[in-house]
């Protein structure tokens, strides 16, 4: 039975315009005091870092002053603002409509803070039961225990969930090595843009109206979503976690045993059954 579907968020749910990426390398570059091409790769080269914890640190080892980074950072997140305000066609839709037949509702994105920052801002706020963002929990895709981070937070093992991904970061192969039923989206008409799957043996979704029927649990109450790993907080006493999340002390913990933790019992037997639309238009 599947009980949840996790989604990946770039290319996706929405677009990312690497033109547009490449302007806001060309407008920042100024701060560094490198050329925008220049600035533009290492800004890439980057990414491990700045997509595994705050951004201050990594503007730091570039040479930017206090001043310099926030500026940086505020144009950052118009950046981000502006991508995540346009999700693909049907996308939103699609998230409701599965947690109206009951299904919860994850996202694993890989991502710098700046997304998270301007996240509540976003229509997609509000719209998953778990949420985990590689900067705040340290970790990135396909590394299995970011998987397991949002699997916890939803409160269903792997096999009850689905990977819903164009494919970036190896995260189908991911997902399914840590025993999540894994489904590839491209354009319709498009070759999937990343070489390691335009192979992919597993579900596909490339915009046509044939739909992966999959079984759905009954309507329930959303899980409370928020518990990530932040820089700086204290480590999760329960040894199951491994480090692997902080315990902030306003959140419960989303490991089972954890003292105090919250977690929901098992959802009963299905009851229905239907068809989810796992494309995100696009």
């Amino acid at each position: 039975m599947t009980r949840a579907a996790v989604f990946d968020l770039f290319e996706t749910l929405v677009d990312y315009d690497d033109s547009r990426s490449r302007e806001f390398s060309a407008q920042v570059a100024q701060l560094c005091g490198r050329e925008p091409a220049e600035f533009h790769d290492v800004w890439i080269e980057g990414r491990p870092a700045r997509e595994t914890g705050p951004m201050a640190p990594y503007l730091a080892s570039l040479g930017l002053d206090e001043q310099a980074t926030r500026e940086f950072i505020e144009r950052r997140r118009a950046f981000s603002r502006e991508i995540l305000a346009r999700p693909r066609e049907g996308a939103v839709e699609t998230l409701r409509e599965l947690r109206a037949r009951g299904l919860r509702v994850g996202l694993i994105t890989v991502c710098s803070e700046d997304a998270v920052d301007v996240w509540p801002e976003t229509p997609f706020a509000g719209l998953f039961d778990a949420e985990v963002f590689s900067c705040s929990c340290g970790l990135r895709k396909p590394d299995e225990r970011i998987y397991r981070i949002a699997l916890e937070q939803l409160g269903v093992e792997p096999r009850e969930a689905l990977f819903i991904g164009d494919g970036a970061n190896d995260e189908l192969a991911g997902a399914e090595r840590v025993g999540m039923r894994a489904i590839l989206v491209h354009r319709p008409g498009e070759e999937p843009p990343w070489p390691e799957v335009r192979d992919w043996r597993g579900t596909a979704d490339h915009g046509d109206r044939r739909r992966p029927r999959v079984r759905l649990a009954p309507r329930r109450e959303p899980l409370q979503s928020g518990h990530v790993q932040v820089p700086g907080t204290r480590p999760c006493p329960e040894s199951s976690c491994r480090g692997l999340v902080s315990c902030i002390s306003r959140l419960p913990c989303p490991f089972r045993t954890c003292p105090g933790a919250w977690h929901r019992d098992v959802a009963p037997s299905d009851r229905s059954a239907g068809v989810v639309r796992a494309d995100a238009g696009g």
